[in-house]
């Protein structure tokens, strides 16, 4: 596996606000979270249901009312059970004083 192969070469927000809220449920179209990396952080919150996250290989099991934070470069997927959750995307960066 060739770990450039996953990068998720979006734009999450804008050059102006670097973040950009997710709200995934059964009908958004990457409901199952593919395997893939970026360099921006990542905070998931599951509102309902169960998700099954891979961190780098490792299993981690979510319940309604958790949060995960996933720092830039990992490489992660997910499998949502009858599950609702927000993905916030974000450049650490912008937190940093200029």
């Amino acid at each position: 596996m060739k770990f450039l192969d996953y990068n998720e070469n979006k734009r999450h927000g804008s050059s102006v606000f670097p973040i950009e809220l997710y709200s995934v449920d059964n009908k958004h179209p990457q409901y199952i979270m593919p395997l893939h990396w970026h360099k921006e952080f990542e905070i998931i919150r599951i509102l309902s249901g169960k998700f099954t996250v891979f961190l780098n290989n490792e299993k981690y099991i979510l319940n309604q009312g958790d949060f995960l934070i996933i720092s830039g470069g990992t490489l992660h997927r997910g499998e949502p059970d009858s599950c609702v959750y927000e993905c916030l995307v974000f450049d650490i960066n912008m937190l940093k004083r200029q």
